[in-house]
């Protein structure tokens, strides 16, 4: 993730490139797609022939991607629910749900099935 400092540069250079392929038609799961599918071409036909160096170059270039799709995602208009409660601000600690787990599924302390109670 980049640093805050950092992000506005960032954004300023991929603009171009995200407005032209929103006017496209190009859609973020397309660029995910593309991306993941080329890395791995690269890595098992150049790096698997022994060509590590443009294997590598290739890999690095087809992982750039992944910094287009959220901005492309933002710039239709769009994005997923995770990728929107992601960058939401924690306002405060986590809260137990009434089954005794906390919020993204991972097990409470205190529900091991001992008898012991839990605050």
């Amino acid at each position: 993730m980049l640093g805050s400092n950092v992000r506005p540069a960032v954004a300023r250079f991929w603009a171009p490139v995200v407005a032209r392929l929103a006017r496209a038609g190009v859609t973020p799961d397309m660029v995910t797609i593309t991306g993941t599918l080329g890395s791995v071409a690269a890595a098992a036909f150049l790096i698997g022939t022994g060509h590590l160096f443009w294997g590598a170059f290739a890999v690095t270039l087809l992982v750039l991607l992944d910094l287009l799709d959220g901005a492309l995602a933002r710039a239709r208009g769009g994005g997923s629910l995770s990728a929107r409660s992601s960058t939401r601000p924690v306002t405060g600690p986590p809260t137990r749900r009434s089954s005794g787990r906390w919020p993204g599924g991972s097990p409470a302390r205190g529900t091991t099935g001992c008898s012991s109670s839990w605050p």
